[in-house]
This record gives structure tokens, sequence and C-alpha cells, in this order.
């Protein structure tokens, strides 16, 4: 399957690196040729920078990812 690198990085107003973690997880299965695709969701921790990667597959119209933030410092 393919997949692209997504970076993500997070820092506050004052441009400070934020600490936390990011899930991701599809928002549905979806089907590839004649296979469904189940895809378990992950967590990725930021690194002391603010940064985090992840390699997804691309979305398309039958589904897409789901992220979602929990820093450390919820300001």
């Amino acid at each position: 399957m393919t997949t692209t690198n997504i970076h993500f990085a997070f820092k506050d107003a004052q441009g400070h690196p934020k600490a936390g973690m990011l899930r991701i997880a599809p928002v549905r299965r979806h089907v590839s040729d004649a296979t469904v695709i189940v895809q378990d969701g992950f967590e990725a921790q930021l690194a002391a920078d603010g940064t985090a990667a992840a390699a997804l597959a691309p979305t398309d119209n039958t589904f897409a990812w789901k992220i979602e933030e929990f820093p450390d410092d919820p300001t």
C-alpha cells in the first residue's frame, strides 16, 4: 500500500514547542481493489521540538484520517 509521510508541528502562541500526543485513526474502513481495508488507529508522541511524523495511506472519496490532539498543557 502506498503511504504519504505527514509532518505535524505544534507551538504555543509564544512560539514554544508543545508537548503531548496525537491519536490518528481512519474514520471508516475502505475498499482497495477487491479488498476491504480495516486500518487500526495509532498514537504519535510529539517530540521535544513539538513535531511528529506519520506514514498515512492517501485518502479518497471513501475515507479520511481523523487526527485528535492531546496536548500535555491544554492551553
